[in-house]
């Protein structure tokens, strides 16, 4: 049988302390983003902030599959 020694469980304590920290890190994050987006969404109207955000999201899926996406033989920077 395995006995789970007292500093285990101060890992395992230590370990979700740390997840529950990065948590709520990302939260602030989130909060430091939308603040100003949801005050910019009540000067000029949640449409304008919606489309706005929809715009970033495809450049955004455009730009990472230019730049991962597999070159061709024809695929040159010569300009033929």
């Amino acid at each position: 049988m395995n006995k789970i020694t007292v500093k285990d469980c101060e890992i395992i304590l230590n370990g979700s302390d740390n997840k529950r920290n990065s948590y709520m890190k990302l939260f602030f994050v989130w909060l430091l983003i939308c603040s100003p987006l949801l005050l910019l969404g009540n000067i000029l109207g949640l449409a304008s902030v919606a489309l706005w955000l929809a715009n970033t999201a495809i450049m955004t899926l455009i730009a990472r599959y230019v730049m991962t996406r597999k070159r061709g033989d024809e695929d040159s920077w010569d300009g033929y």
